[in-house]
């Protein structure tokens, strides 16, 4: 599961100390969205997918030795720029952005340093 931004709901600006504040005491005033009971509802959840995720083999090879019998399109690919990371350090590219016009040209990458995990 990823979270990226805040788990704020939609009437509350997290920017604003007192929409937080305000949050705050609603949530102490009603014990069912307490963090404890709000972390066992999400691992139960959790488990649930995770059930689903080991019913069946990912790396088993379900369809050993069969060939398509027909293919909407031929799918091909092309490289056609290789970036290098200019860092010494070596580290993963996490999330990479580009602008989506063609005339800017713009690549935005987020590295993360393995050596923490």
């Amino acid at each position: 599961m990823r979270h990226k931004e805040g788990g704020w709901p939609a009437h509350i600006d997290p920017t604003e100390p007192n929409d937080i504040a305000k949050y705050d005491k609603q949530l102490y005033r009603q014990p069912e969205y307490y963090f404890s009971s709000a972390t066992k509802e999400m691992v139960e959840d959790t488990k649930v997918c995770m059930r689903r995720n080991n019913e069946i083999d990912l790396f088993e090879e379900y369809f050993v030795g069969e060939e398509a019998e027909s293919m909407s399109e031929n799918v091909n690919m092309k490289t056609s720029m290789i970036f290098k990371d200019p860092n010494t350090i070596k580290r993963a590219a996490t999330s990479i952005a580009w602008h989506p016009e063609l005339a800017e040209m713009r690549v935005g990458i987020t590295y993360s340093v393995l050596r923490f995990q």
